[in-house]
């Protein structure tokens, strides 16, 4: 038996600085192994990866509220939900299942990294992967976020063995609206969003990161997932109306490639 629990929570400040959060669970067969890290990128700095094995940290959402503890990665986090959750269950088959939900499409967040304080708009979301990794039906992702006070606005694109797009824009899912190499157009409304100049996140083989931290994960998944690439960025980021601007902010973004 292949379940993946993984929970994702993110926040970018006013100036551009970021902060990514991950904690995932894995039962595979006899392995049980638990980790969570962090990714905090400064504008203008190089950012900083943490990465800590083993369930020490309490995680959650509950009436809008999402909460992060985690001792060893030194985190303290605060997401208040300022726009409706979304759900889709992305893949359903047979042989496994892929349940997405944006439980906080965007919040507004404080987040104490050690002694750093942040304070931003954030984002965090929950994924169910039943599907071994090298079953997936796809094999290019496009992921992205874009939370105001505002706005928020959340997009997953596939494409390889199958082509889908999935777009929301404040809690509802938009059907018409497509993903440019700019952002996203054809939300409701007029309502276009535009990518600015993108920082990178992180930009890195996968695999690497795996053997470094979980070898006996990498083992079973030896070269299957190789040529697995993920390139995170932060853009600032625009809404526009009809052409007008009526909300500006930061975007997540990233695409992962096999």
């Amino acid at each position: 038996m292949f379940q993946l629990n993984k929970w994702y929570l993110d926040l970018v400040a006013d100036d551009g600085t970021a902060f990514v959060g991950y904690l995932a669970r894995l039962r595979w067969g006899a392995i049980r192994v638990s980790w969570a890290s962090t990714l905090h990128g400064l504008s203008g700095s190089p950012p900083v990866e943490a990465v800590s094995l083993g369930n020490q940290g309490t995680i959650g959402v509950e009436d809008g509220v999402g909460s992060w503890h985690d001792p060893a990665l030194g985190v303290e986090g605060r997401w208040e939900g300022t726009a409706p959750p979304v759900h889709q269950t992305l893949w359903q088959e047979p042989g496994g299942v892929i349940d997405w939900s944006g439980l906080l499409p965007s919040a507004r967040a404080v987040v104490q990294l050690g002694s750093t304080r942040l304070e931003g708009h954030g984002y965090v979301e929950h994924l169910t992967l039943t599907l071994r990794p090298w079953q997936l039906p796809f094999d290019t992702l496009q992921w992205g976020r874009y939370a105001t006070a505002q706005h928020a606005v959340t997009w997953i694109g596939w494409e390889g063995k199958t082509l889908r797009q999935w777009i929301w824009l404040n809690g509802g899912l938009c059907p018409d609206a497509r993903l440019t190499p700019d952002g996203v157009a054809g939300l409701p409304d007029g309502i276009t969003l535009q990518l600015g100049t993108p920082r990178d996140l992180r930009q890195r083989r996968v695999l690497d990161t795996i053997t470094a931290h979980l070898p006996a994960v990498a083992s079973r998944l030896g070269e299957r997932l190789s040529s697995l690439q993920e390139h995170k960025k932060v853009s600032p980021t625009a809404l526009l109306q009809h052409g007008q601007v009526v909300d500006r902010g930061w975007a997540i973004h990233e695409e992962v490639r096999w």
